[in-house]
């Protein structure tokens, strides 16, 4: 495969293909994909863009590619996605430190569909924090049931009559059923009891 049609596959793929220059220096080997584009000009903001002001997570993953491009054997390395903000939308982006045959190299790979997750991610988020909320509320109503409870235990441990006791013990019953309750939703694997 040339290096040409490469140059034209990558950014339909929605990768931009860097290599790393003896200098430092980032040089762009395929046309930069309209992510990248749309990235670039949002970071600009009217001025020139820049590579560092258009993805400043490179500075942080320019230490460990270094680390990976020095040691002198071919590979791939793939960082953390970080998102990047465009006009219209926020890119997910992830990042391959690459060499081959001593060539050291950067693809930036614009996570979209199934690959893009953070909809999962915030999915997980919302139910953790409902959860947590679930548990606050629960707490809450604990104190009023082991106020009854407490109350009832007092009854019990007093001289009450046949009708009075049952009733008692009946409100300690239904305490019990009410603790069940809250367990269960603090904590669904519990289940019924």
């Amino acid at each position: 495969m040339s290096e040409a049609f490469l140059e034209q596959l990558y950014p339909k793929l929605g990768f931009i293909v860097m290599q790393r220059a003896d200098s430092g220096e980032f040089v762009l080997l395929t046309k930069a994909p309209g992510w990248f584009a749309d990235a670039a000009a949002t970071a600009a903001a009217g001025g020139p863009a820049t590579l560092g002001s258009t993805l400043p997570f490179l500075e942080h993953l320019r230490t460990e590619a270094d680390r990976f491009w020095w040691s002198g054997e071919d590979g791939v390395m793939s960082g953390e996605p970080f998102a990047v903000p465009g006009a219209a939308e926020e890119y997910l982006v992830r990042p391959r430190v690459v060499t081959v045959e001593g060539r050291k190299l950067l693809l930036l790979e614009n996570l979209t569909g199934s690959a893009d997750s953070r909809a999962i991610l915030q999915a997980a988020r919302d139910a953790r924090l409902e959860h947590e909320r679930a548990a606050l509320r629960a707490r809450d109503v604990r104190a009023p049931i082991d106020s009854i409870a407490q109350l009832a235990s007092q009854l019990l441990d007093a001289d009450l009559p046949p009708g009075a006791r049952e009733a008692a013990q009946g409100v300690m019953r239904a305490v019990g059923s009410a603790r069940a309750v809250l367990d269960r939703m603090v904590d669904p694997s519990r289940g019924p009891t």
